[in-house]
């Protein structure tokens, strides 16, 4: 058990115990701590607007928002490691979107990986092997008496709309 302590924080044990059962050694990313990551680079926010939309938009919030958005490595690992995955491949869900995201890459244990998160919360990383993993920290959560309220937890690392 004590390999598994070191798990991606993301997931619960039980997910990580069935891919090692389903996919043995091939978990990858599923079965490491984001501690680790190495040579990381981050790219600034881009807005996917045509430059039309974006002069129009130019004093929104949603574009300064945008524009102020950033990561330092230190809080790209500790944004990762709060956020969970989400099964399949759409994110419309669970997320907000936003046209507005950050890409980079980083290595771990010798492979390269490549990420794009989007301004609501949600990201792609995809291994060398084009194999991609969907996770994401949502800006907001239900409280308990069933209202939506800021989640802090991931709120602090995405833009300020």
């Amino acid at each position: 058990m004590g390999m598994l302590m070191s798990v991606l924080h993301a997931l619960d044990s039980a997910r990580v115990k069935e891919c090692y059962e389903v996919l043995g050694k091939d978990c990858g990313l599923w079965t490491k701590g984001f501690d680790q990551i190495q040579k990381i680079v981050i790219h600034p926010a881009k807005i996917e607007l045509t430059q039309e939309q974006i002069k129009a938009e130019q004093g929104s919030e949603e574009i300064k928002g945008c524009l102020a958005w950033r990561f330092n490595p230190k809080s790209l690992k500790e944004f990762f490691k709060r956020s969970e995955t989400y099964e399949d491949s759409s994110p419309r869900h669970d997320y907000d979107y936003f046209p507005c995201h950050i890409t980079g890459s980083f290595m771990l244990e010798g492979q390269k990986y490549t990420f794009e998160i989007n301004g609501g919360g949600y990201f792609e990383i995809h291994d060398s092997k084009r194999k991609t993993y969907y996770l994401g920290c949502n800006l907001e959560r239900y409280n308990d008496s069933g209202d939506i309220v800021s989640n802090p937890k991931c709120a602090k690392f995405l833009p300020d709309f």
